[in-house]
């Protein structure tokens, strides 16, 4: 349509998976639940609960059961997030530019930073003298 918007997919691919990225992110989650669906557990892909569900069938069974299967299903809803989120972040690091941009980042952090001047070196020492990359007292080794 001539006058309208472009679409934020069209302007540039790599916002929109980081926007597809993010948002999975945030938003995404996992939901569990028992065979007979008597609980049901639904968390964040932080694996936060946002919500348990039980139902009367499932009050039959003692605390400590209902306790084991609540966890059970926590962490079977979270995986389920997780498992999502990883694809989602698979399909954003299978594009060239960000795998690049991965790779020139990691090599840049195993690099050894070298002073640039004589006079960064002295400020160094400088700092490390008044005890600024030292263990506070509270935290030295007596």
């Amino acid at each position: 349509m001539e006058g309208s918007m472009p679409v934020h997919d069209d302007i540039d691919p790599i916002s929109a998976m980081v926007g597809r990225l993010n948002s999975s992110i945030v938003h995404q989650r996992g939901k569990a639940q028992t065979a007979t669906g008597a609980v049901t557990v639904e968390v964040n892909g932080n694996g936060r609960v946002v919500s348990i569900t039980i139902d009367d069938q499932a009050m039959q069974t003692s605390g400590d059961q209902l306790a084991s299967i609540l966890l059970a299903l926590i962490g079977e809803a979270h995986d389920y997030a997780l498992t999502a989120i990883h694809e989602t972040v698979t399909e954003f690091r299978s594009d060239p530019r960000i795998a690049d941009a991965i790779e020139t980042i990691q090599r840049a952090i195993q690099t050894p930073r070298r002073p640039t001047s004589a006079s960064h070196h002295e400020e160094e020492e400088d700092l490390r003298f008044t005890g600024v990359f030292e263990d506070p007292p509270h935290r030295r080794r007596k």
